[in-house]
């Protein structure tokens, strides 16, 4: 790894800090273009659409001030100053009786302008719904303006209501409303900027940290620590790297007591063979007793390597899913005499007295010999551990359709913390190895890799100074584990 490959460089192009900030400015951007493009191409639409709705709104208010009352001059006025008109009243006669002008030169419907009102209210009174309106250009200011025509009725008499507004926006309007979104645009571009920033760096921050963290583990830092939680998927994924940075230094430490415990195993029994070769070598050749019990002892330290290379060859299978399953129906209480019968010499060497409490029979289905090797371990585990009673108990009872099997000793029990390491190899509670005679220190572990490969559940109930019950429940038919 080079010098330089851990330093954060300045801009990263390619990064998420970048490419999330592009993104949001880019939508941001996008979004004011847009808006800037609507506004260009349908400003005046929308003008001239609220332009003449107005119009038609203060048509309908006026109508009603007239019909209320007949002093609505001042009303009118009020009106037209207010929405930028020019409107003139008309009576029944089609003679004006008032006119009203906001617009000055801009006001089509003044003597000035030519407007022939006379035929515009005739057009009025032959239209269908007393309505009429017309869009004219003025030439001299290059717009466009409505020409807008009412009939009212009221109880006193007939009324004519002419009303003349521009549809277009003045320059001054088109002006400010440019300006000031320009103003809003570049505010809008600016906060989104720096908020795009913020939200880039919130994202990427753990991410990096990661990384740096990642980095370490990668060079054997297994203390490392991962403990941002701003986000789920964030925290997920902080807590897988925390468990993978503490699995290797576990590994090590598992490794270094296997080959600590293997080597003692090993080294223990091929010095005591050593021995005894060269005292039958030196001493005891021509006596025959002494040689017998010599090569006796050799013999059993033979017997105990050769149980602890075939135990580890099993464990290494199990753990590497390199074994099958040969299942088929068979009785689990006859099995289970004969595992009782194997080991009541070793019972009774230790003054252990081994009960029973069967029913007629269980049939279950599985692989018989793996089972007949998990009630072998547990038995014989139990055995080594019985309580002050010397008593052992091996027990089948039904479970739910299914068959519980479990060997219960009154030993010292296993504390509650270490209850989940009794499965591994080697395991002991005082964390001192001690060499067995008659064991290789694997039974458990292969136990679970056997229950396992079958997905029986199996377990351990146990108090300090009472003893444990090892257990497993055997299922009575085939099933997607067993039907191999």
């Amino acid at each position: 790894m080079s010098e330089n490959s851990g330093i954060r460089k300045k801009l990263d192009i390619n990064g998420i800090m970048f490419r999330t900030w592009l993104l949001l400015v880019l939508f941001a951007f996008g979004i004011v273009l847009a808006l800037w493009g609507l506004q260009m191409l349908s400003l005046t639409p929308y003008y001239r659409s609220v332009k003449v709705n107005t119009v038609q709104n203060i048509t309908r208010d006026i109508n009603q001030k007239i019909m209320e009352s007949e002093d609505f001059a001042s009303d009118i006025v009020e009106v037209t100053y207010n929405n930028n008109l020019c409107l003139s009243v008309y009576n029944h006669q089609k003679k004006k009786l008032t006119s009203v002008n906001s617009l000055g030169l801009g006001c089509r419907i003044t003597p000035e302008a030519e407007f022939d009102d006379t035929a515009f209210l005739n057009e009025v009174d032959h239209s269908a719904n007393s309505e009429v309106s017309h869009y004219v250009t003025d030439e001299r200011f290059n717009n466009e303006s409505l020409i807008y025509g009412s009939k009212i009725n009221s109880e006193i008499g007939s009324y004519y209501l002419v009303i003349n507004a521009n549809v277009e926006p003045v320059d001054s309007t088109v002006f400010i409303m440019q300006n000031q979104f320009i103003m809003i645009g570049i505010a809008v571009l600016i906060v989104a900027t720096l908020i795009s920033y913020l939200l880039s760096r919130l994202y990427s921050s753990p991410i990096s940290k990661m990384t740096s963290g990642a980095r370490k583990l990668s060079a054997g830092d297994y203390h490392v620590e991962f403990d941002d939680k701003s986000f789920t998927e964030i925290k997920e994924l902080n807590d897988t790297l925390s468990y993978a940075s503490h699995e290797p230094a576990k590994t090590e430490e598992i490794r270094t007591e296997l080959l600590a415990n293997v080597s003692h195993d090993i080294k223990t029994p091929l010095t005591t063979i050593k021995a005894y070769a060269e005292m039958i070598e030196d001493i005891s050749g021509d006596n025959k007793k002494k040689r017998n019990e010599h090569l006796e002892i050799i013999i059993s330290e033979t017997n105990h390597l050769n149980k602890l290379v075939n135990d580890m060859m099993v464990l290494t299978k199990v753990q590497s899913g390199n074994l099958t399953l040969n299942c088929t129906d068979f009785d689990l209480v006859p099995l289970s005499e004969e595992i009782i019968d194997v080991l009541i010499g070793s019972a009774n060497n230790l003054n252990v007295k081994i009960e029973k409490d069967f029913p007629a029979n269980a049939i279950i289905h599985a692989d018989r010999t793996m089972i007949g090797q998990v009630i072998y371990n547990f038995l014989n585990n139990a055995i080594k551990h019985c309580g002050a009673d010397n008593k052992v108990l091996v027990r089948i009872t039904p479970e739910n359709e299914d068959w519980k099997l479990e060997v219960i000793d009154h030993g010292i029990g296993i504390p509650e913390e270490e209850v989940p390491y009794i499965w591994e190899r080697y395991y002991k509670a005082n964390k001192t190895y001690q060499r067995n005679q008659e064991g290789s220190g694997l039974g458990l572990a292969i136990s679970k890799g056997y229950l396992e490969l079958h997905k029986f559940a199996y377990g351990v109930k146990t108090k300090v100074n009472e003893g444990s019950t090892f257990y497993f429940i055997a299922d009575s038919e085939p099933n997607e584990a067993t039907n191999v």
